[in-house]
């Protein structure tokens, strides 16, 4: 072999080491130079974004300026300096604190709007429910009032996606909640049932109510005297709840004899 073939030889050889060698020198260099670019790119995302969400005034803006920082963040592995790195995950933590806080304000201030109606819808619903005797004329208050409350409670704003109205109805008062309140139309024909059913003790307290009219007109009776009056199948109770009621709708009137009530009859 010729000297100048073997200088070649060992000049390849050469090359091939120094290039060997260099390669993976050259590779890291670039790899080191894409993540300070993507430190770069983010920089001015994160800054401006956390600025943003400090200065929010409502969910939508803090939710906007974290969903921009989670979006474009490039990732720990392409962040290139460690205080950087801890920069950024310290700014994402205080954003999606913000964005915790104001979500659970709006839930709070939903729910301080709608407890007072669940309470009323549950009172009066529960009162149809249990109608007696005692005040069988008031049904249909009760369940127009439950109806009432049940459509401003579906009408307070929910706040985004946070809220299950249906499941909190079911969660306020789970020992009285019925599906069919989940539907307007169905809680409606529930109420309806409730009228329906109560139709038998309101025409028995009507027709209370009338012999009691009969015996009291003409000309009056004193009250003990009508307390003191059997009316078959009637119990003392019942006497004195459909006495409240004529005096409550004003179809008779109390007068002070003496030391006693004397009942008549009002005209109208």
């Amino acid at each position: 072999m010729n000297p100048i073939t073997l200088i070649i030889i060992m000049l390849v050889f050469v090359i091939g080491i120094i290039i060997s060698k260099g390669v993976p020198i050259f590779r890291k260099e670039k790899e080191k130079q894409h993540k300070l670019d993507a430190e770069r790119s983010y920089y001015e995302i994160d800054r401006q974004n956390t600025d943003k969400a400090f200065d929010a005034q409502t969910y939508d803006e803090a939710k906007k300026a974290l969903d921009t920082m989670e979006a474009h963040y490039p990732g720990d592995q392409n962040i290139y300096h460690s205080v950087s790195k801890k920069v950024y995950k310290e700014d994402l933590k205080d954003v999606r604190r913000i964005v915790k806080d104001f979500k659970e304000d709006e839930i709070i201030t939903w729910k301080r709007q709608t407890e007072c109606r669940l309470d009323k819808f549950y009172l009066y619903y529960r009162a149809a429910k249990n109608i007696s005797f005692s005040d069988i004329e008031d049904i249909k208050k009760y369940t127009t009032r439950c109806l009432k409350y049940w459509d401003e409670y579906f009408s307070v704003p929910l706040p985004h996606d946070f809220i299950d109205p249906i499941e909190q109805l079911r969660k306020y008062k789970p020992q009285e909640y019925d599906p069919v309140m989940n539907k307007r139309t169905t809680l409606e024909s529930k109420l309806d049932s409730f009228i329906e059913a109560a139709m038998p003790i309101k025409e028995r307290k009507q027709a209370l109510c009338k012999q009691m009219r009969a015996l009291i007109n003409p000309p009056g009776i004193f009250r003990s005297e009508l307390f003191s009056h059997s009316f078959d199948g009637y119990t003392d109770q019942e006497v004195k709840y459909a006495y409240d009621t004529m005096k409550k709708t004003g179809s008779i009137k109390e007068e002070k004899q003496g030391n006693r009530w004397f009942v008549t009859v009002r005209k109208h």
